[in-house]
């Protein structure tokens, strides 16, 4: 491996340093034939393009074709000026390059002296006739003037033809990072797309956009929703190309305040309805820019600031537990038709004598728990859930309306620096700022349980984004580009409830003393109505430190020979994320009616079982708690290409290029990672187990990175991705081009949010399973004392395959791939009248090897499922016989019981719980295809 990166390196090396390199570009160009009044070519004229907001040019001279070409202009408003001895100088302002917009402008020069002046003013054709490249420009007039309620500048790509946004259309703030990179370009995957800003990619391993910069930073955004430009990459659907706003000459500002009051707005409908007060919500929105020169034609800044403090109201109906229900009496608890929900002693559980593989239970006299059986923990957790604000429906569902008021702080700030050292050297620099803290809606609030609502935690976010640009134009025909950048980005949550004693629950002093945090636990509980963005019905508050990182160098060369302009270039970048996952170290234990239902196996046409009086008998059907370590995950990305755009005539220009693309998949600096499932190796465990038939099925186990030739890095990092690019322009008239591309691209790696158990570092971070049946508690203390044989502990790479065993496991799929996606177009546009570009055209997609499970850290597929042979057993796979793993402490969690159900010992691995793969790669079953017809009109 060292020396296949070594290969890839120093082949990236000499390409920079012998032709051209270009990747990532957010710059665009100009180029043109010069011909005489006959349309003759004119090689050797002086052609020079002059901003003219700054008043910094670039000259070359036409060649032996007559060609010129400005490579790497930074976006902006131009005059073009050509000159040659016997001809008069021919002069053209207002020519507007765009964010990568190349532009093809032929200059006709007329006989006469050089003194005398030709100036044209028409303006630049409406439509593409360089490139096949689909999407939009949305100007900086169009970022200013069009809605939007969220000041969200990315969320205007909704206004360019095949964009979707798969989010929740509230959350498109500039806070809102991951919903605002819900989008899909030209049928690509889901947050499969690059965003660059300068340049510089400013995506996390999540494929999120870090930063999303006011809309007073801004020049424009370049929305590339086909590209068949192989400097593009890093996508499986478009690019998200954005510039930053510099500053010129002359100066430039302004502030604005934006407040929307409180005392105009009616109250929320449903608050109305039950009879809620109207909350004291507000909005205030302020920012400014200014810019300008420092010295003339030299030096300029642009800066800008923006921030809001709003309130926000969030309504919700959620149910609580009733007073009767809290003190274990059933007895006026109905279902939604009014008929008497009963509730079962599960320790009366018996098999039904009239129904072979049934069970039936003794129902509580009275339909009320006896004080004698009530938990502890369970009669503890009670007194923290507030009273019932009404009746609720017959159920008692919907007992308890409720409003909060969201207060959110956020605040960016932006700088850009340009500086001419002179015609050939230029730099620019910028660095932009973020901070945020954004709460949940906690609907307990002022009730006795407002700090253990699950939703009581704050999300504490802060962005540190320098880059650099800087431009070397060696000779007339050639301009080299080097970029930088970096970014840092803290984005932890931090619980409201930290410091909590667990003893104030009841649970076993063993437990409490054991539990890694010190945090309200979570509980779900069948029955009682989740608030959004949350864990559970109450605690379980999101608590992690997570850091994100990126360091991106790029290098850039172009080239223009007679009638090709040709580029290539590379890229190298480390992007990683350093995180501690503390969610779930204080326990998560989910309540369903299964344990207090009449027949645990199957429903009841007779209403049975509530998930309130299973936790205060205190048996869960599932809980887990997670040990925690620091954990630092990276990846490398290495890409290398060749471009080349070939105007073949006046009229046609071809577009074939060649990109390259590397990148390790996930690693751990430490090796503390995983790197698959072995699903054929015997265990090391197996040899513990007496029964011979079941010893030869105890297979399988965990891979960790670098132990005994295992790879360091997870998934499959494919070594052939080569990604061809091909498209033309061709001008059928003066007003009418035909275009058409095809390209190949491989999407960044699916990942999610991060978590121990989700990133595969099992073993160094340690979690904790039980699952019960539901048939009869194998926990007799029940939640008291939730884990009897002790919590794990992190063991490392030192148990091997046998890690986990007794419990879960999830791994990252070692044969997963990133996706593939053929990008393919055919349009023909028309330039109107009244300025209108007229678009018709087709547009497709087709993904390849997409991950199952998608980027959701929810998303994973059980390998550890019963064959479709076993089904047949019907509930006879429940029913308890004698455990083979009890008494064997290696097989943790399977070894407390003497009896075990027959489910168990019939899986494929029947020595762990569930085996769950993520990333899980689909083998090549599964394809995605996009087609969209297209009609557009654009002014």
């Amino acid at each position: 491996m060292r020396r296949y990166r070594c290969f890839v390196f120093c082949a990236l090396v000499l390409l920079a340093s012998t032709t051209q390199i270009q990747g990532q570009s957010y710059q665009g160009g100009l180029r043109g034939a010069v011909t005489d009044p006959a349309g003759a070519v004119v090689p050797g004229a002086e052609v020079t393009l002059v901003n003219e907001q700054t008043n910094v040019g670039r000259t070359t001279l036409s060649n032996e074709s007559g060609e010129y070409v400005f490579s790497f202009v930074p976006p902006g408003t131009y005059k073009l000026k050509v000159t040659l001895a016997g001809f008069k100088t021919y002069e053209r302002p207002g020519i507007n390059i765009g964010t990568q917009q190349f532009i093809t402008l032929d200059v006709r020069l007329e006989v006469g002296a050089v003194s005398e002046q030709i100036t044209v003013s028409a303006s630049v054709p409406l439509i593409e006739t360089s490139n096949a490249n689909t999407g939009g420009l949305l100007s900086e007039g169009s970022l200013k003037d069009l809605p939007n309620t969220g000041r969200n500048p990315f969320m205007m790509a909704l206004t360019i033809p095949n964009v979707l946004h798969t989010g929740d259309p509230f959350y498109v703030r500039m806070q809102d990072q991951t919903n605002s990179s819900l989008l899909s370009l030209g049928g690509g995957p889901i947050r499969g797309n690059n965003y660059l800003i300068d340049g510089v990619p400013i995506t996390d391993l999540r494929n999120r956009a870090i930063f999303i910069p006011n809309i007073d930073a801004l020049s424009e955004i370049k929305i590339q929703v086909n590209t068949y430009d192989a400097e593009m990459g890093r996508t499986g659907g478009g690019v998200i190309n954005t510039t930053l706003k510099s500053g010129g000459n002359d100066w430039h500002g302004h502030v604005h305040l934006q407040q929307r009051p409180s005392a105009w707005a009616a109250n929320n409908f449903f608050s109305n309805r039950d009879g809620e007060a109207k909350p004291e919500f507000f909005y205030w929105l302020w920012g400014g820019s200014a810019g300008g020169p420092i010295k003339k034609d030299k030096t300029f800044f642009w800066a800008s600031n923006e921030g809001y403090h709003t309130g926000t109201v969030w309504t919700r109906v959620l149910t609580v537990p009733t007073l009767l229900q809290r003190a274990g009496d059933f007895s006026q608890t109905f279902d939604s038709q009014g008929n008497l929900v009963t509730i079962y002693d599960p320790l009366s559980t018996k098999a039904d004598p009239n129904n072979p593989g049934k069970f039936i239970r003794t129902p509580f006299a009275g339909n009320k728990i006896p004080a004698s059986r009530m938990n502890p923990t369970g009669m503890a957790l009670m007194t923290f859930f507030p009273d019932p604000k009404r009746p609720g429906d017959a159920s008692g569902l919907d007992n308890f309306p409720s409003s909060d008021v969201l207060l959110d702080n956020t605040h960016q700030v932006t700088g850009k620096l340009d500086h001419t050292f002179n015609s050939r050297h230029s730099i620019s620099g910028s660095y932009a700022w973020y901070q945020s803290r954004e709460p949940f809606a906690v609907f307990f609030r002022g009730t006795v349980g407002e700090a253990f609502d699950s939703a009581n935690y704050k999300l504490f976010r802060d962005v540190h984004m320098p880059t650099v640009n800087y431009t070397m134009v060696p000779s007339a025909t050639s301009v080299l580009n080097l970029r930088y950048g970096y970014y840092y980005w803290r984005d932890s949550c931090v619980a409201a409830s930290n410091g909590f004693d667990l003893a104030k629950l009841a649970f076993d002093p063993n437990f409490v003393k054991a539990a890694p945090a010190k945090t309200f636990p979570g509980f779900d509980i069948e029955g009682l109505i989740i608030p959004p963005n949350a864990n559970g019905v109450i605690g379980g508050q999101g608590d992690d430190d997570v850091f994100w990182k990126s360091h991106t160098f790029l290098a850039n060369y172009s080239k223009s020979i007679s009638r090709h302009s040709i580029k290539f270039g590379g890229t190298y970048r480390v992007i990683g994320v350093d995180f501690t996952d503390r969610n779930n170290s204080s326990g998560f234990f989910s309540f369903s009616k299964t344990f207090t239902q009449r027949d645990p196996t199957t429903l009841d046409p007779i209403p049975s079982g509530n998930g309130i009086a299973s936790l205060l008998l205190g048996y869960p059907d599932s809980g887990s708690i997670l040990t925690a370590a620091p954990l630092r995950f990276f990846t490398r990305y290495y890409s290398g290409y060749v471009h080349d755009d070939f105007r073949l005539t006046p009229n046609l220009t071809l577009n074939a290029g060649l990109r390259y693309e590397y990148e390790t998949d996930l690693r751990e600096r430490d090796n503390r990672i995983t790197v698959g499932f072995d699903r054929t190796v015997k265990n090391p465990l197996a040899d513990k187990i007496a029964d011979a038939a079941l010893r030869d099925r105890i297979r399988g186990g965990l891979l960790y990175a670098g132990v005994g030739g295992n790879k360091e890095h997870q998934g499959d990092p494919q070594k052939t991705k080569f990604q061809p690019r091909v498209g033309f322009a061709w001008r059928a008239t003066p007003k009418t081009v035909l275009r058409g591309g095809y390209g190949i691209f491989y999407a960044p790696l699916p990942l999610f949010f991060p978590s121990s158990t989700a990133y595969g570092a099992l073993g160094f971070t340690a979690t904790s399973d039980f699952t019960e049946d539901g048939v009869s508690p194998s926990n007799k203390a029940g939640i008291t004392n939730p884990f009897p044989q002790g919590i794990r502990q992190p063991t490392g790479n030192s148990l091997g395959l046998a890690t986990n065993v007794g419990g879960n496991v999830d791994f990252i799929d070692q044969d997963n791939k990133q996706g593939r996606v053929q990008q393919f177009s055919l349009d023909v546009q028309r330039e109107l009248p009244g300025k209108v570009a007229l678009t018709v055209g087709f547009i497709g997609s087709r993904s390849d090897h997409m991950s199952v499970t998608g980027t959701s850290a929810d998303g994973r597929v059980n390998i550890n499922q019963l064959p479709l042979n076993e089904l047949s057993r019907g509930s006879a796979l429940l029913d308890r016989v004698p455990n083979p793993f009890f008494g064997i402490p290696e097989f943790g969690e399977l070894s407390q019981s003497s009896d075990i159900a027959r489910a168990q010992l019939l899986l494929p691995y029947p020595e762990f719980q569930r085996v769950r793969a993520r990333r899980a790669d689909n083998k090549g079953r599964k394809t995605d295809r996009f087609h969209r017809h297209r009609v557009s009109g654009e002014l």
